[in-house]
Parts: C-alpha cells; structure tokens; sequence
C-alpha cells in the first residue's frame, strides 16, 4: 500500500481554483500559520483583533480549509507528522467562540473518517448540508458528511476536486478533474453509481493543454492553451461551460495562467496572473524555471468577454479568496493580508501578519456564537425548499413549496419545520418513503420519530 502523508483538514481553500458557499457576510478572517499559531481579522476595519494559537493540529499551507456548518476545517498535520512525513491525513474540526472584540478558535476535534479510509485527499463544501471529503488507502473513496458532520453515504472509486459541484436538484455530484484523460466523474447519489465523460471535445482539439480552473456551481472556467508554458506571459483562452446542462456559455481570450475565481453574479472572472520565472536558490544558481505572480490581478467580464481592469497587489504572493458576492478579494503575501475593493479596483486595506505564511480562511458574523454552533438563522431567511432524507442522501422537496424558496434542510432540523405545515408533513414523509430504497424509514430516526407519529391515532 502506499504510504500517504498525514494532514489534518481545517476547512481552507488554497487551490488554483477558488470558489464560495454563502456563510453570510464576511465580517471576519483568520490566517493560520504552520507553526500553529492563528490571527483573527476584522475584515471591515482592516485590522488583526485577535490572535493564539492551535496546540493540537500542524496546519499546512497549500492544503484544503474552509467554513461548514459554522465550524473550520482545515488541513493540517499531527504532532506526530513533525516526525513521521507518512503519517496519514485528517481533517480537524475548529470551533469559533464569541469574545469581545472577536472570535477566539478552539480545537474541537478530528472529522470522524469513512471507513477504511486513510490520508485525506482534499474536501468540498457542496452546499449548507453537505460536505465531501475524499481519502486513499489502497483506493480512493468520498465521504459525503451532513451539518451534523455524520458521514451518510460514502462513494468508491470517486474523488472531489476543487471545481466539483452537485446538481440543482441536489441529485447528482459533477467532479472535473485535471490531467491527461480530461475526466469528468458523476456519482448518482440515489443509487451511488460512478459513471466518466470528458471535457476532450471543448474548445480546439488540437490544444496542448486543457483544464479546469475555477467553478461557481456546476459552470467551470476551463483554460486552454495551444502551446507548451514558456516564461514569460502566456496568452490562452477561457471557456465557461455548465457541465450539467453540457453547454458552452461563452469563451475569450486572457492574459495568461494562474489563479481564478469564478463569480457568475456580478460576471466576474478574476485572474491572479503568474509567469514562469528562472527559479534561483539562494546562492544564487539558478535551476529550472517556477511558477511566480506578477502581482496582477486582472478583472474580465464573463458576458462580453472583456477585460474590464487591473489591480497591482504585492508580488510573491497569491489570490486566497474571493467573498460570495465578488466583491472583494483577499491575497497573501509574505507577512502581509492584502484586502482588495473589486467594484472600485483598488486595494482597500493592507494588514500585517505575525507570520511570513499561513492559510486563509473566511469567517462570517452569523457563524460565530457563544458556544462555538451555528447561530439561528434570522427570522428574515427564505424558506427551505425541502429536506435531505436520511438513509438516501435524496433532498426530498416540501409539497407547495415557497416559490421563492432558497436550500435544503438537515434531516435533524426537518421535524420542527414539518410541524409548522398545514398537514404537520403528511405529504413530505409519504414522499420521503416513496422515494426510500425499502419503502421506509427505518435508517432514520429522527425522521422515522416524526413521521410515524402522524399516523398514531
């Protein structure tokens, strides 16, 4: 078997490919360093209010992190990685406390793994009640996690990458991959079934090189270039495809490679540009060439395929994140948080770090609470549109559901909301049996409670 280094995963995305889930406003950030120390950003007055450290996790720069169910993930080694470069992979779970001034982390503990998995590959938050996380061991296999952070249903011979999205209807899970066979993996979540496409046919076939590069829901940026990378800027085309609906939205010209992020709302394509540079050591030899920003972050517009801007931002450095309206974006670079205006191009704040690297992730207002849960949601939310139903992972959709409805409960929130109807969920819990490999609702209790005690006289 063989052997996979062990890092534990806080939820951050450090990709070439960035993409968001709402959380609510991004009042905070953190950057966490690989020395296991953390600082807490009040993004809004572009200033650290807080600061500590993590004792029982490594982090790792360069692996996966980002907010689910009002908690961190991150990708981070043991202890015991300090010593052994074999030790498996994890993921840890971080609480966010409320204090004055804001949020203090605490470890909470490590994401209780699929069976028989080992290192963990990389991770992706599909949606407010679903997270998947893939793992090796002798083979690859994802786990599909709830809000409660229970593993529902695990998919073989199946990995997440960083552009993978799950259906509108919550069905199905579209996984695009890079590399030489230019796949694209899709799990059926009813029956759990894997079947492969690919991406070969977009664009120019004759193309050197084709992949994904950033994604909002199933739409991904592709990049093709015709050529071999040279150093230098390196001209290539972008070509926006929806690979659920498999249909080519659009496609233009950018200036080279790098970082994307993808945000279809405001038309929004970011591009953090990097070239290939001679790498040189610190004698000062060079060997080889690397791949190094140029400290442009360049604005396109997806709809006309124009570049609308340019924003200087510190060399040496790298696209973090990009917040859920497109708005603003945050870069790092050596000791220093770089918060950039994207409506006004321009850099709105720049905040020093303790540490020279780290990883970065976004926090929001509505995540952080006294006990380290999520908050209630506010009374001025949409409705949800339906529940997953335990046992299948289907989202099951509420009878005369809200036009304007927006997300799909957790099966333990389910019941509370099923009360609140006319029929007190009659209808849906039918639907949910309907819909059930067996015909019941025994794999789920909290459900099976429920709805079981509407047909008591």
């Amino acid at each position: 078997m063989k052997n996979i280094t062990l890092v534990i995963l806080l939820v951050l995305t450090t990709s070439n490919a960035i993409c968001q889930v709402d959380q609510g406003a991004p009042r905070f950030g953190y950057v966490f360093s690989p020395d296991q120390r953390y600082v807490v950003i009040d993004l809004s007055a572009g200033r650290v209010v807080g600061s500590g450290s993590i004792p029982d996790i490594v982090p790792l720069t360069g692996g996966f992190a980002d907010l689910f169910g009002g908690e961190v993930l991150l990708q981070s080694g043991t202890l015991a990685s300090l010593s052994s470069p074999d030790a498996p992979t994890k993921l840890a779970v971080i609480n966010q406390l409320r204090e004055v001034g804001g949020p203090r982390l605490k470890f909470a503990r490590l994401l209780s793994d699929a069976p028989n998995s080992a290192g963990v590959v990389w991770g992706k938050v599909l949606g407010r009640n679903l997270l998947a996380v893939s793992s090796q061991n002798e083979q690859i296999q994802t786990a599909l996690y709830d809000s409660a952070l229970n593993v529902v249903k695990t998919l073989r011979e199946f990995y997440v990458t960083p552009t993978t999205c799950v259906s509108s209807d919550g069905q199905t899970i579209y996984s695009v991959a890079s590399g030489s066979g230019r796949q694209i993996q899709v799990a059926n979540l009813r029956s759990l079934a894997v079947t492969r496409s690919s991406y070969s046919g977009l664009g120019n076939p004759a193309a050197f090189y084709k992949a994904p590069m950033a994604s909002d829901g199933c739409v991904v940026a592709f990049i093709e270039r015709m050529s071999k990378a040279t150093a230098g800027p390196m001209p290539a085309t972008i070509y926006l495809r929806n690979v659920e609906k498999n249909t080519t939205l659009n496609s233009f010209p950018v200036a080279g490679d790098g970082r994307f992020a993808l945000v279809l709302e405001r038309s929004l394509l970011l591009l953090d540009l990097t070239e290939l540079s001679p790498n040189t050591l610190p004698d000062g030899t060079t060997v080889g060439v690397r791949r190094a920003s140029t400290g442009t972050l360049v604005l396109y517009d997806t709809a006309s395929g124009k570049e609308t801007s340019r924003i200087a931002v510190p060399v040496n450095g790298r696209l973090a994140d990009v917040s859920v309206d497109g708005k603003t974006a945050y870069y790092l670079s050596p000791s220093l948080l770089t918060i950039v205006d994207l409506v006004n191009a321009r850099v709105a704040a720049s905040v020093k770090l303790p540490f020279p690297d780290g990883i970065f992730v976004l926090a929001s207002e509505q995540s952080v609470t006294s006990t380290g849960r999520p908050a209630s949601p506010p009374s001025s939310r949409k409705s949800a549109c339906g529940c997953y139903a335990c046992g299948v992972l289907l989202s099951v959709d509420f009878p005369n559901k809200n036009p304007s409805c927006a997300g799909i409960l957790a099966t333990d929130a389910c019941p509370q909301a099923l009360a609140e109807m006319p029929d007190k969920g009659a209808a849906f819990c039918k639907e949910v049996k309907k819909s059930s490999k067996d015909g019941s609702l025994a794999g789920c209790t909290a459900l099976a409670n429920y709805c079981n005690s509407l047909e008591r006289p």
